[in-house]
């Protein structure tokens, strides 16, 4: 309900009562922009500063209102110039519809056109339309003052008209509203009836003095609403005020933090979505090419068969039948190299067959290695599908190789990942990895494992705050200790237990080795499979 005309009215009328309200004239200190999408306003005095910021996504569009801003000194476009020291006379709403004017003198108005995702904020001099934040939406710049602003049609007939129609009774109405109408009028199958309850809910959302910024579980968002917190369950309503700025304020960063995280882990995804893609199909490529090898592919079987009729083989020619020993007996027809003796052409298809194992061999490997990559894939996945928490992800996604945009950068991971009842799970890769994990990747509170007096992987397990690390994560990341350890075909292995915090590298010591101060536990585990 946030981009209704009931609630941009209030907020205009907010505005326009700080601005008059103030004992001394506010003037346009500063405007610009740091992204295409967003573009901030200061307004100040001698004793007050006043922040609005305008943010316009394709999939969102918000005012909030602030005492102080930071500006980057980078990536910052100056806008709007011609306001620069401009005192602010008031805000005009505009009647019944999604827009409003802060109004400068020397006949300057700033209209915010609050139209979802077509949202703008126009410069009109007198009447002359002078520059627009957006340019992209070309309908906006023939767009006069004059063309904004409707009567409403409030009589029963006219509701009815719009009702039989198929249309929502009040032209104002949002999605939001229209749902709470249509759940009201459950059950009430008479339409004058049906306009009753439309008029009721015009005069509840037009005279409405809080505004609540609601969790919408179906939207699983937030959205802002007019009517009293009561029609809502209480869990889902975060903030009430009777401050329209505040409120959109607070709408703005709820929705916002929900909506990033959720744009991030849908970019992840897609990455990851893709890289399985790519896995699996070079997989299945793979396993093709191997059947191939271990089946048709008959070089030395066919080196034999040459070898053991080579008196039978006359010279000069491009093939020849022979007795398969190999298949009970049943003539086969080996291609054979024109030029070459039978002996010669023996001795090429052993070469073959020799490629053929160390290819085979390759492919077993690089098949395996594809599997694991899987699997880490799939528990990367999983991970991001339970951090709820915006930095965390973003901090975890970049060790993880990838960017804010869910891309692979050129990061080279020193651990493979695992995934255990939600927590990460990282073991290093081999000497080196493990320093780069211990001592760049680990924090104090994460708590690391190794196989006792052994050489073997480091291993972190991931600290998430307020979350106690059970024993079954603790077992299982102690298996991955003990499995990429000295130890790994021991019946049971010895593994520290301790905080990275512990963990400390003696200067001049080889890669991989460091001291541990204290010990903490030592678990006899058996290696993981």
């Amino acid at each position: 309900m946030h981009l209704t005309a009931y609630f941009i009215s209030v907020q205009a009328n907010e505005l326009d009562n700080y601005f008059r309200g103030s004992e001394e004239h506010l003037y346009m200190a500063e405007c610009y922009s740091q992204n295409k999408d967003e573009v901030i306003f200061g307004f100040a005095n001698s004793s007050t500063e006043l922040y609005i910021k305008a943010s316009f996504n394709p999939k969102y569009s918000f005012l909030s209102f602030h005492s102080n801003q930071s500006r980057a000194n980078r990536n910052s476009v100056e806008l709007f110039t011609e306001l620069l020291d401009k005192q602010v006379e008031g805000v005009s709403e505009i009647n019944n519809e999604r827009a409003f004017t802060i109004d400068f003198t020397g006949g300057y108005r700033l209209l915010f056109k609050l139209f979802g995702n077509r949202s703008n904020i126009i410069l009109y001099k007198e009447k002359e339309l002078i520059s627009l934040f957006r340019n992209d939406l070309q309908a906006d710049k023939d767009l006069s003052l004059a063309d904004l602003g409707t009567v409403l049609d409030l009589s029963t007939e006219g509701i009815i008209d719009r009702l039989e129609d198929g249309k929502p009774p009040i032209v104002l109405w949002d999605k939001d509203i229209l749902k709470v109408f249509k759940k009201r009028i459950q059950g009430i199958e008479e339409i004058n009836d049906q306009a009753e309850i439309a008029l009721s809910l015009h005069d509840e959302l037009s005279e409405a003095e809080e505004y609540s910024v609601i969790f919408d579980p179906e939207k699983s968002n937030y959205i802002l609403s007019l009517l009293d917190p009561k029609h809502y369950e209480n869990d889902n309503v975060k903030f009430s005020t009777r401050d329209p700025l505040e409120a959109s304020t607070k709408l703005f960063y709820s929705f916002i933090g929900i909506f990033a995280l959720s744009e991030l882990k849908k970019k992840i995804n897609s990455y990851i979505d893709k890289r399985l893609k790519q896995t699996r199909s070079y997989i299945k490529k793979s396993e093709k090419r191997l059947e191939y090898l271990e089946g048709e592919a008959r070089f030395r079987q066919f080196g034999d068969i040459i070898m053991a009729n080579m008196h039978n083989i006359s010279p000069g020619i491009k093939k020849v039948e022979l007795q398969d020993f190999y298949n009970n007996n049943e003539m086969v027809e080996i291609p054979l190299k024109k030029g070459l003796s039978p002996q010669k052409n023996a001795e090429n298809y052993y070469r073959k067959a020799k490629n053929q194992e160390k290819e085979i061999e390759m492919l077993l490997e690089k098949i395996e290695e594809s599997n694991e990559r899987i699997d880490e894939l799939d528990s990367l996945k999983k991970f991001v599908q339970n951090e709820n928490d915006l930095k965390a992800l973003k901090k975890t996604v970049k060790n993880l190789g990838l960017d804010s945009r869910g891309r692979q950068t050129e990061i080279i991971k020193p651990y493979k990942p695992y995934e255990k009842d939600g927590f990460q799970i990282w073991v290093g890769k081999n000497a080196s990895s493990n320093d780069e994990l211990s001592l760049k990747y680990g924090y104090k509170e994460d708590l690391w494992l190794h196989a006792k007096d052994v050489p073997g992987s480091h291993v972190l397990i991931k600290h998430q705050s307020g979350r106690e690390i059970p024993k079954t994560v603790i077992e299982f990341a102690a298996a991955l200790a003990a499995k990429y350890s000295k130890r790994k075909n021991d019946t049971l292995c010895p593994v520290i237990v301790t905080p990275k915090k512990y963990i400390r590298k003696v200067k001049g010591s080889p890669a991989g080795a460091v001291m541990v101060d204290k010990e903490e536990a030592v678990l006899m585990i058996e290696p993981a499979p």
